[in-house]
């Protein structure tokens, strides 16, 4: 067929403007305006998620995903989804643009107001299935077959952060049947730095994060616990990871993750193959009544110290430090002990305070960490894996029970440590006060000193 010379100008002009179009496109912001499944195209009018994630998946640029559902502020929208939400092309979905919504600002548990709920009882699979590089935040996701959050491979740097997962708006139980979050991605970072990243992670039928891609960051989370931190709301296992490079928390930071109250491993290493996972979190309550289950397990590890730790398994089945005595002197707390590990290598060694509560209520327990007490590095000699070191801080006095300790050995410049089980529970020598309801947390030591012996 010929077609006249016009119309063929024509057809001409418009290939060159639809091709000017996608070099030129920008991002889009797109609101949501109803809590429907689905609805038209959201080029002809839809506005719900499902069409705003359909438009947003066209397009390279990094659209973003906001919320104006009409309604009284103080209530919470429910979204019931179908079937999962895919996404595959870089995307900002905010639940905290919806009217009433609120991000965190508590340092000790958790007082964001979310206000889009995502309930995924229908589907079959994560509500969120991510293809390319996401930030998700501001939604609790609940009822889920699969994971709440699902990264695949091929979204790195993705990000979740301000959500309740598996738990409705007020951090009652809720679950997702498969767990919380996936992530196959590396550099994803789950929670942040930042109060308002913090993300509540309890009450999923499986894990609560499992991190099997590597280089990526679990911090400022609480996981496991209600909103007041308090140990009540358990996943299967807190933390599970299964590639190298991975950080769970980070001293120092100003909201560190909580991991609490699961009902068995609170941060899991598996398989025995897999080093240089960083564990940095308040870790404690976790299964403190099932043998089986550790605070810190490390796939591959019987928990015993072998002389110059030339054993084998997940982290390299690194030595605990040995804790020799706990005891009060005035107004410090003193704590002496030794690193019994490999020779000539530095360890960095974690001190951790328990109250009455949990697996180190009594001596030898398994180990957890309520609250950080501080961190200090030990050079082991040439000849011998073993160094001595007496540590003592003016903390005496706010009812700590028991100490227990991680040691940490890596490159420090890119933070690429393996971390240690627990050792064992050393009770506080010769204190019979009364003791609080288990859920204090002592202040971090501005005078800490160190001998090494």
């Amino acid at each position: 067929m010929t077609f006249p010379r016009t119309f063929r100008a024509c057809l001409g002009l418009a290939s060159l403007l639809l091709a000017s179009a996608a070099v030129e496109s920008q991002a889009a912001t797109l609101t949501v305006k109803n809590t429907g499944d689905s609805c038209s195209a959201w080029i002809t009018g839809g506005r719900c998620l499902r069409a705003a994630v359909a438009y947003a998946n066209l397009f390279d640029d990094v659209d973003r995903i906001e919320f104006d559902i009409p309604g009284e502020p103080s209530q919470y929208r429910r979204i019931l989804l179908q079937s999962t939400l895919s996404i595959t092309r870089p995307l900002e979905i905010d639940g905290y643009t919806q009217p009433g919504a609120s991000p965190n600002t508590a340092t000790d548990g958790m007082n964001a107001e979310v206000r889009i709920v995502i309930d995924a009882l229908a589907t079959h699979g994560a509500a969120f299935e991510v293809a390319a590089t996401t930030d998700i935040r501001g939604l609790a996701i609940i009822n889920t077959d699969g994971p709440g959050i699902y990264f695949r491979a091929w979204a790195p740097e993705s990000r979740a952060r301000g959500n309740y997962i598996g738990t409705e708006v007020f951090g009652t139980a809720a679950g997702n049947r498969g767990g919380g979050i996936l992530a196959e991605c590396d550099f994803c970072v789950i929670g942040g730095s930042d109060p308002a990243d913090r993300n509540l992670i309890s009450a999923n039928r499986a894990f609560g994060i499992r991190s099997t891609g590597p280089r990526n960051v679990v911090i400022g989370n609480l996981i496991g616990t209600d909103r007041s931190g308090k140990p009540t709301l358990g996943n299967d296992a807190g933390v599970i990871v299964m590639a190298d490079t991975n950080r769970v928390g980070d001293f120092g930071a100003a909201v560190p993750n909580v991991i609490a109250g699961n009902r068995c491993d609170g941060v899991r290493v598996a398989p025995s193959s897999v080093n240089e996972v960083w564990i940095g979190s308040l870790i404690f309550a976790n299964a403190a009544d099932s043998p089986e289950c550790r605070s810190i397990a490390l796939a591959g590890n019987t928990y015993v110290n072998d002389t110059d730790d030339l054993d084998n398994g997940a982290n390299g089945a690194l030595n605990h430090p040995e804790i020799e005595s706990v005891r009060e002197s005035g107004e410090d707390l003193v704590v002496e002990g030794r690193i019994n590990s490999a020779a000539q290598t530095r360890y960095r060694v974690q001190l951790f305070a328990n109250f009455d509560a949990g697996v180190c209520a009594d001596a030898g327990g398994h180990g957890e960490g309520q609250a950080f007490l501080g961190d200090f590095e030990i050079d082991t000699p040439v000849d011998s894996g073993v160094r001595a070191f007496t540590w003592r801080a003016p903390v005496a006095g706010f009812g700590v029970r028991a100490v227990a300790a991680t040691a940490s050995v890596g490159v420090s410049e890119v933070a690429a440590y393996s971390t240690s089980p627990f050792s064992p529970c050393a009770l506080v020598e010769s204190d019979d006060r009364l003791f609080g309801n288990g859920f204090e947390q002592a202040p971090a030591p501005t005078k800490a000193t160190l001998i090494l012996r």
